[in-house]
């Protein structure tokens, strides 16, 4: 039997570029003009040739011809022949010539087949949730493979074919067409041929490319099955909007006169309960509760106690259980490890969380409660029943705790552990007041015998230590010391091991005597000298090396003693490196009464170092004055020197001509003195110190007593040159020179 495989109920219309392409392409499908039915050109005799082939278009109404229709084969293969196909009689084909031939080409060959491949229908519903969001659902029946048992022509674009199990099924070209009783078949699938090409196919090519699939069910406008498909279809609608808890359960009812949001929460509040009820574990976070103790010295202990019970399995729950005026959500048997099973509250807080009221009620009765804060879960937005459970379930952080009975018990523990620790702290109290009585009445010396004990326990153990049945802190001697005028005492250097007091107490103890291989008194005394802040303290080590005199073992000996020679070198020269401030002399002299008269000598201390090095630069000061001196009478002297000659090499130069014989019009010196010329210049030269009449006077004898004008200058004063200078202008003047 012949077989249809109907996979698509459409033929897809061609692109630009396929419709270009098939430009021109023949019409190899006509409809037989007394019954309306396709036919074949292949199908036609050759006494069907022309308009007696009896064919129209079924377009445009226009009789056809049929070219070369009942031709041999062998005619076509010569050279320019043409092929099998309809003509328009009248006017031109038109694309929708060959698209309306093709689907009744297509419906017609779709009907004769024996057996059909029908796809399975898929029809399609939507709920519109609580949130207003619409969740699509489907539901698709199986495929059918039917054989026909019969068929009917309605019209060239309708037919009806009836199935072997008695369904009658309506088959149309398009949706355009209407159907008399649509009703009266149990299925109608709609065909869908929009591309031209269909026409120049022939009935192996159509059937190959007719399919109706899987890919667009919608082939289908009516099914036997639709009421059952589309029940299935809104089901999966209904299943999605309650998978995100967006659509109210029956149990729930309508919920008349609530908002939406209201009813959202009503929703959530009930599915986390049904959650909860089908649990048998929940994950909790730690319970912590602060505490805080004002303890009798005035200091306030805090800390926080913790009930970490993890993992709790759950048993015997039940929802909306009474319990002594409060209605519980879920009430269950709890059992953490380690603990022993108890009862539990388990409170879920959509908008209201549990009020004090509630939380006293609950605490009256003494009965575990856990809240879940559930008001964060749909910040993100939409959650699923799934995610819904593992944040209800298995997220610690959108819980708290109410009440646990077990957080009472260890606060109570808490508390009898805080009492010991404050009546711990009230004996200290008595016990340090009864050890300040006991200072007190000390005098200063008992209280550095005291002190250095202290010292001494502090050394070799760290920490304070009992002296004569009292514990005695370090830092309250140090203070009570330094009140009396002993610097020091609290100052690390001083009092910390490997400070001057340990190596003075070492010193001491090892008088005259070897000191211990495992103590290195030159360690301790090199680590001081190489400090920048404390080797002003290392002569107090040295003075106790000098009086105490303990044996140093091995290489320690010469290492001091290079030591020591540096250190001296260094404070003869009056440097202030190692030379000390004279605040801990008092302490150390009180503590250590050997060293009291090397202590009070000067050579050493800061002040020793001041006096010599304000000597130094005294004696530096003169110094400098003398060399400054000495530079100062050379300078001049070497000036001096060479302003005389100067003025030596200014006279010769200005007397080489010597002086001129007399002239009538300077006959004598009042003739001279009398010129325009010399009184203006007088005025002149008497502001740089020169008594014209007394030159020209002095000078006029000695011309006439024969005394050359060499000699006559160098019986004149001269500073420098330039007064030679000028003397020559002037005697120039006065027609002398």
């Amino acid at each position: 039997m012949a077989k249809m495989n109907v996979m698509q109920g459409h033929v897809q219309a061609p692109t630009p570029e396929e419709a270009k392409a098939s430009a021109g392409k023949p019409m190899r499908w006509a409809a037989r003009e007394h019954s309306g039915l396709a036919v074949s050109i292949c199908d036609l005799t050759r006494k069907e040739t022309g308009l007696a082939c009896k064919c129209v278009c079924p377009a445009c109404g226009s009789a056809l011809q049929a070219v070369n229709a009942g031709v041999d084969r062998e005619h076509f293969l010569r050279a320019n022949t043409l092929g099998q196909f309809f003509r328009h009689e009248s006017g031109q084909q038109r694309d929708n010539c060959l698209v309306v031939i093709g689907r009744i080409a297509a419906l017609q060959l779709l009907i004769d087949r024996g057996e059909i491949d029908l796809p399975p229908p898929t029809r399609r519903a939507h709920v519109q949730g609580l949130s207003g969001h619409l969740y699509p659902g489907e539901a698709t029946a199986i495929r059918q493979r039917m054989h026909v048992a019969e068929h009917r022509w309605i019209d060239s674009q309708l037919a009806s074919i009836t199935l072997d199990d008695g369904h009658i099924v309506l088959i149309r070209l398009d949706t355009q067409r209407t159907v008399k009783n649509e009703g009266d078949y149990d299925a109608i699938i709609t065909i869908t041929v929009d591309n031209p090409d269909v026409a120049s196919w022939d009935m192996a090519e159509i059937l190959a490319r007719m399919k109706i699939g899987d890919q667009v069910q919608s082939c289908w406008d009516k099914h036997w099955d639709d009421g059952e498909l589309n029940r299935l279809a809104r089901q999966d609608a209904e299943r999605q909007a309650e998978e995100h808890l967006d659509l109210l359960p029956s149990v729930l009812g309508h919920l008349e006169g609530l908002t939406l949001a209201q009813k959202s929460e009503s929703l959530l509040h009930h599915v986390i309960k049904s959650i909860l009820l089908q649990a048998n574990s929940i994950s909790t976070p730690a319970y912590t509760q602060p505490l805080h103790r004002y303890m009798a010295d005035g200091d306030t202990v805090s800390h926080e106690v913790v009930l970490a019970l993890g993992d709790l399995n759950l048993s015997d729950l039940s929802s909306e259980s009474q319990l002594a005026g409060i209605v519980a959500d879920i009430y269950c048997r709890a059992d953490a490890a380690r603990h022993d099973p108890f009862d539990l509250i388990i409170e879920v807080a959509v908008t209201h969380r549990v009020d004090e009221d509630k939380s006293k009620k609950i605490k009256a009765m003494d009965i575990a409660c856990l809240e879940i804060d559930v008001r964060g879960f749909r910040q993100s937005g939409r959650i699923t029943v799934a995610e819904l459970a593992h944040e209800v379930l298995r997220n610690p952080q959108n819980k708290r705790w109410i009440h646990h009975p077990l957080m009472a018990q260890k606060i109570a523990g808490e508390h009898l552990a805080l009492d010991e620790q404050e009546k711990a702290r009230r004996d200290a109290i008595e016990q340090q007041r009864r050890t300040r009585g006991w200072l007190n009445s000390m005098t200063q010396e008992q209280l550095l015998g005291i002190y250095l004990q202290a010292l001494v326990h502090y050394w070799k153990w760290g920490g304070d230590s009992a002296v004569a049945g009292h514990f005695v802190e370090l830092s309250d001697l140090s203070s009570r010391l330094v009140s009396m005028g002993l610097a020091g005492a609290a100052e690390s250097p001083i009092a910390e091991k490997g400070g001057v007091l340990h190596f003075l107490h070492l010193c001491k103890t090892y008088s005259h005597a070897p000191v211990p291989a495992n103590i290195s008194l030159t360690e301790m005394c090199s680590t001081l000298a190489q400090s920048r802040y404390f080797r002003s303290l290392i002569t107090y080590c040295l003075v106790g090396i000098k009086v105490y005199k303990p044996l140093l073992r091995g290489a320690q000996g010469p290492e001091m003693q290079a030591i020591r020679t540096h250190i001296l070198n260094s404070l003869q020269r009056g440097e202030s490196h190692f030379a000390r401030l004279r605040k801990f002399d008092a302490l150390i002299g009180a503590l250590f009464p050997e060293l009291r008269s090397s202590l009070a000598a000067e050579f050493g201390t800061e002040d020793h170092a001041r006096a010599l090095q304000l000597e130094k630069r005294k004696r530096e000061s003169e110094r400098n004055e003398k060399e400054q001196a000495s530079r100062a009478a050379l300078e001049r002297a070497m000036k001096h020197e060479q302003n005389r000659n100067a003025v030596t090499q200014a006279i010769f130069e200005a007397t080489r001509c010597g002086w001129l014989p007399k002239l009538g019009l300077a006959s004598d010196v009042e003739q001279i003195l009398a010129t325009r010329e010399m009184r203006v210049a007088a005025k002149r030269f008497m502001a740089h110190g020169f008594d014209v009449q007394e030159v020209i006077s002095s000078a006029w004898s000695a011309r006439e007593s024969g005394t050359t004008a060499y000699a006559w200058f160098r019986t004149r004063y001269f500073s420098d040159a330039s007064e030679v200078h000028k003397l020559k202008d002037l005697l120039k003047l006065g027609w002398m020179l």
